[in-house]
């Protein structure tokens, strides 16, 4: 799901395979489809990519899908922090397939990864969890006041 500046080479390479479709953009209903029938949410990115916390990110934790993630950074330490997947060198393929492997061979580590991933989400990420913190953030800035220090994670 989603687009980028390769897409047409990957519909390119995936042409006549029955098991690969190509979504487009998606809304928040169809991602919620989608995470239902998936194994996995892939987080993949070039190596040095500028990225840190993506949208797909937390869009598959919402699913409860365990994530395969080849993003380091901050992305990394949520997903090890949170047992919530498996992480991979970016550009790496033969990583990601030794990620994939492991997730395809063993339902339990699926179970565990996917129940990570919904209280991830659902206990730290979630709108009702994230806007009242910022909100109060942008308050306590508009006042002047100190911020507390919140930890990394």
């Amino acid at each position: 799901s989603g687009a980028g500046e390769r897409g047409a080479e990957w519909r390119a390479r995936a042409a006549g395979l029955t098991n690969v479709r190509f979504t487009g953009w998606v809304d928040g209903e169809t991602i919620a489809t989608l995470g239902r029938i998936a194994t996995a949410g892939l987080v993949s990115y070039s190596p040095g990519a500028p990225m840190s916390l993506t949208n797909k990110l937390f869009e598959y934790m919402s699913t409860g899908l365990p994530l395969l993630l080849g993003l380091p950074g901050e992305a990394e330490a949520i997903v090890r922090q949170w047992d919530c997947g498996l992480v991979y060198r970016p550009g790496d393929a033969g990583d990601l397939a030794r990620a994939i492997t492991a997730l395809a061979d063993d339902p339990a580590l699926q179970a565990r990864l996917s129940a990570n991933a919904t209280r991830a989400f659902t206990s730290d990420f979630a709108e009702s969890i994230i806007y009242p913190k910022f909100v109060a953030r942008l308050e306590r800035e508009a006042a002047g006041a100190p911020q507390p220090r919140t930890p990394r994670t």
